[in-house]
């Protein structure tokens, strides 16, 4: 959550984030959505830097799953996680 709102901050003028977390059985779901910028407007492609690279990476060790994108004028940060206790 915490790259998320980092992100959000350093890329939008928009102050105001959307926070949405779920617990639907052993699964964990956060959402955070933000506003994008209108003065320096980016393709979805253009919108995934070194920290969102950081944290897919870091839930795909936990075999979570990840999607950063545009959704109209407004940026989706989506992390889902098992919550279940993995032994090795």
């Amino acid at each position: 959550m915490q790259e998320g709102l980092n992100n959000a901050f350093r890329h939008s003028q928009d102050s105001s984030v959307t926070v949405l977390c779920e617990m639907s059985g052993q699964r964990a779901r956060i959402e955070l959505r933000n506003a994008i910028s209108t003065a320096r407007p980016r393709e979805p492609h253009e919108l995934s830097g070194m920290g969102l690279d950081g944290l897919k990476a870091r839930v795909e060790i936990l075999n979570g799953t990840f999607a950063a994108r545009r959704i109209g004028d407004e940026f989706s940060l989506d992390v889902s996680l098992d919550m279940e206790r993995q032994d090795d």
